[in-house]
């Protein structure tokens, strides 16, 4: 997604919504017709000043960041990491990895090489989900990670989930903890 579909993207969200919902508030005021009308205005004025904002502060994140791709602006971000090692030696290297970051694992399951943790709520997000899968490969294992914002409808996450999958898999290659 590029940085014009991701304005574009929330603007539709931000004052389709706000739009509907003050115009059916300001239905029942004077005329309805008016009403509605003035809302529409008011929500569209609403996501054109929010776009901004938030796009702005979005493509800052990601320029500080340095990324370059096309993945920058979704808010799900995966990974993979090749180790040279068993999946239940890899379990354990990934478990701290998670563990190095401000996350608390909700469940960890060492048969089925699974662990979901969660990251508490900063001033970028309203919390994210982290998912490592590891797998079995002829050379070792891969982990496969996953990092989604908590709340599903979240739009912008200024980079948090890719920063989340990127510091899990730098402690992975190093070997060393996040």
């Amino acid at each position: 997604m590029s940085l014009q579909q991701f304005r574009w993207k929330l603007f539709l969200i931000l004052g389709g919504g706000f739009g509907v919902f003050t115009g059916a508030l300001t239905a029942f005021q004077d005329d309805v017709a008016a009403g509605i009308g003035r809302g529409i205005i008011g929500g569209l004025f609403f996501g054109v000043i929010m776009t901004l904002f938030l796009s702005r502060r979005q493509a800052s994140a990601i320029k500080k960041a340095g990324w370059t791709d096309d993945k920058v602006f979704n808010v799900v971000q995966d990974g993979a990491v090749d180790l040279p090692m068993p999946p239940d030696e890899a379990f354990g290297q990934v478990e701290h990895a998670v563990l190095q970051l401000p996350s608390r694992i909700v469940t960890a399951n060492p048969e089925a090489g699974e662990i979901t943790a969660r990251v508490p709520m900063s001033w970028n997000s309203w919390g994210e989900v982290l998912q490592v899968r590891i797998e079995s490969t002829p050379a070792g294992s891969i982990a496969r990670i996953s990092s989604r914002p908590r709340m599903r409808l979240t739009v912008a996450d200024f980079g948090k989930n890719r920063t989340n999958v990127e510091r899990i898999a730098a402690a992975l290659l190093s070997g060393s903890p996040a």
